[in-house]
């Protein structure tokens, strides 16, 4: 037998182990029988209690192992991105050139602002606001 046959035997066995059980049999964790609904509040889950013996000592060595990989994947550089330093590279660029864009702007914006003091004032000079009129004599001669 193949290991793929070996699961497919072993399913269908399942199955039909699962179809001859009553319906209640499917349920992960069980309550105990003499647990009674009166000793122990209603609002406490019984899936939430802790776990004992093997699938306690199970389930506290898994979460070990885990931290353990994750602390290891850390530590090898297996979280990083590898080409983390072409994505700093691009947003440092875009960065630059945004900040370029924007001194670019504030520069034409000063620029136009003196553009429009040194208009308003040679306005204002024009239209008598500086005395620096000539005065022309009036001479009739006909």
């Amino acid at each position: 037998y193949s290991s793929t046959s070996r699961q497919m035997m072993t399913s269908s066995r399942e199955i039909e182990m699962q179809a001859a059980a009553p319906a209640t049999a499917g349920m992960a964790r069980n309550a105990p029988a003499e647990i009674s609904e009166e000793a122990s509040p209603s609002d406490v889950d019984v899936n939430a209690l802790p776990l004992a013996g093997w699938p306690g000592f199970k389930e506290r060595f898994l979460s070990c192992f885990w931290e353990l990989e994750e602390h290891l994947a850390d530590l090898f550089g297996l979280n990083d991105s590898k080409y983390q330093w072409a994505v700093d590279q691009y947003m440092d660029e875009r960065d630059a050139q945004v900040d370029a864009d924007d001194f670019a702007k504030f520069e034409l914006e000063q620029e136009a602002e003196m553009e429009n003091a040194r208009v308003g004032e040679e306005i204002e000079r024009l239209e008598g606001g500086e005395v620096r009129a000539v005065t022309v004599p009036l001479t009739t001669t006909a």
